[in-house]
């Protein structure tokens, strides 16, 4: 129990803006800030929104529920890949503090099907690796058994033979490969329109 209530303070005391970074900002000031990013994500003005939500996440206290809608809106930002700015590690970290900070947020549903995709996404990518990696070692092997059997051809008609069998079956194994590899893009693929459709859904909640 004792060691639960020391997570739970440290968790608070990471996500709180520390004295040194948060902005001072007057209760006029921060509400016209609030309208000003509110218009600007509205508007699709992304860059213009992310700014002001992020003054308004250094200015505004953990807890607070202008603080929760900014991260949210910015965590969309984000997984958005216009303009260049998409990067899905800050995305992830955004939604993983939204969701520790604001387990009751109104939008809690819609930040575990992010995350959730972004889970997906991250295994797609590691199996694509897998697989990426699987066929370089095959295509190495393929070129190694390749020349031995031309070495061997020369040598030995007879042998040329059987050699040729095993650059056959490696052939296959190459192609087997390809369309594993080949069938995973298309996954990713697929969970990347998902997440961008969720992310067009959720772009439409907030500006409605």
């Amino acid at each position: 129990m004792k060691r639960c209530l020391l997570a739970l303070a440290a968790s608070t005391l990471l996500f709180q803006p520390s004295a040194a970074s948060a902005e001072e900002l007057s209760a006029r000031e921060l509400k016209k800030l609030v309208k000003q990013a509110d218009k600007a994500w509205a508007a699709g003005q992304t860059e213009q929104a992310v700014a002001s939500y992020e003054r308004i996440l250094g200015a505004v206290p953990a807890g607070d529920s202008r603080r929760g809608e900014a991260l949210y809106v910015v965590a969309m930002a984000y997984l958005s890949p216009e303009g260049g700015d998409r990067d899905v590690t800050k995305a992830r970290g955004l939604l993983q503090e939204l969701a520790t900070e604001f387990p009751r947020h109104p939008r809690g549903m819609e930040v575990a099907a992010a995350r959730a995709l972004l889970d997906e996404l991250d295994s797609a990518r590691a199996e694509i690796g897998r697989r990426a990696a699987e066929l370089d070692e095959t295509r190495a092997a393929f070129d190694a058994e390749k020349q031995k059997a031309e070495a061997q051809r020369e040598e030995a008609a007879g042998e040329s033979e059987a050699a040729g069998g095993k650059v056959k079956a490696l052939q296959a194994q190459l192609r087997r490969v390809r369309s594993q590899l080949a069938e995973t893009q298309t996954e990713l693929d697929k969970k990347e329109e998902a997440l961008q459709k969720l992310k067009d859904a959720m772009v439409g909640r907030t500006s409605g």
